[in-house]
């Protein structure tokens, strides 16, 4: 298949605290300087973007709390919970959030071990604690539904200030229906659009791409395969369940949005205002929003790869093979065809 980087251009090993290179302690945000706080909102343990980027933010002092959105009865929690100890990274708060009753966007069982805790459920409690904490401006990341960001913007007045990145929306593609993000919880991204928020969407046109892709000829894949750190090992069972259960793919629209959300130059983006129609369609409207318009996957992988190959290390350098060039946008239904559905949830965010 034509995509991301594939084994043939080797990338390093993944290290995470098992390593020879194990820190003593954990590491905590007032240990460092920091600009911003961080709160990734996030689907995790559906399909394995979500864990890949939460790896990844993990490096990241600024990273302040996660929430798990479309909750699984606290599954979701316990995973993103069980993955940032193993990064040591303890010290980041996991909130278990809103819960929308949709099961099947789950690749996950047996992957964490038994007795890692339950999280805790208040999300506006540890959204207020948070800004009680740091003057840092904060950056809020949605991979999935927007229905805890919803809630926030509801309560905490002070979170319309927040800069937010949110996986969803398309200029054209869905033209019969909502593009899936935003139709999981409609009602939260109608709210989301109203509050008047900066707010950054990462459109399916430049997410649903075939240099997009993480498969088993992949780089990406090989990094976790080949290492037998405790993290990597984690994320390289959950890649298997989902290749083997859900798709022959696997999308990165997670770690794009982390990208987008860190302002690096892989992205055109436009402004533009829209609105919802009654089933959740975009069309031109009063609200305010930048929409991204193309992504430099040559520029992204040369950022993904080398986090990806030691995500216990933000900054650290490995040469690779040159990533593929930049490849004209596909079609959302040649998309569909090449990405190999396996099973499509029902209701759910199938293509």
């Amino acid at each position: 298949m034509v995509g991301a980087p594939t084994r043939t251009a080797r990338a390093g090993t993944c290290e995470d605290p098992g390593s020879g290179a194990r820190r003593e302690q954990p590491r905590t945000r007032k240990d460092q300087v920091t600009d911003m706080a961080i709160i990734l909102d996030t689907d995790i343990g559906g399909e394995p973007d979500d864990a890949l980027a939460l790896a990844v933010a993990a490096g990241l002092p600024d990273l302040a709390l996660v929430i798990t959105s479309d909750e699984h009865q606290g599954r979701r929690a316990e995973f993103a919970r069980h993955l940032l100890d193993l990064l040591l990274r303890s010290d980041v708060p996991v909130i278990a959030g809103r819960e929308l009753g949709r099961y099947d966007n789950w690749a996950a069982d047996g992957i964490v071990p038994r007795g890692v805790p339950a999280s805790p459920t208040d999300v506006i409690g540890a959204v207020g604690a948070l800004l009680g904490e740091t003057s840092d401006p904060v950056r809020w990341i949605g991979t999935g539904p927007m229905s805890n960001l919803a809630d926030v913007l509801t309560a905490i007045p002070a979170a319309r200030q927040f800069t937010v990145t949110q996986v969803g929306g398309s200029h054209t593609w869905f033209t019969d229906r909502a593009e899936p993000t935003i139709g999981a919880d409609l009602p939260a991204a109608r709210t989301v659009l109203s509050a008047g928020v900066q707010l950054r969407l990462l459109t399916a046109e430049t997410t649903l791409d075939l240099y997009n892709v993480i498969n088993r000829d992949t780089v990406e894949y090989d990094i976790m395969a080949d290492s037998a750190e405790s993290a990597c090992v984690m994320l390289h069972n959950h890649m298997d369940v989902w290749l083997d259960h859900h798709r022959r793919n696997i999308n990165q629209s997670a770690l794009l949005a982390l990208a987008l959300a860190l302002d690096l130059p892989f992205f055109t983006t436009s402004p533009t205002h829209i609105d919802l129609d009654p089933i959740g369609r975009i069309h031109p409207g009063e609200h305010r929003v930048s929409m991204t318009d193309s992504v430099d996957y040559r520029a992204y992988h040369t950022w993904s790869i080398p986090l990806l190959a030691n995500i216990e290390k933000q900054h650290h350098t490995t040469t690779h093979g040159a990533p593929p060039p930049v490849r004209a946008r596909t079609t959302l239904e040649s998309f569909a065809t090449e990405l190999g559905t396996i099973h499509a949830p029902e209701g759910g965010t199938g293509l």
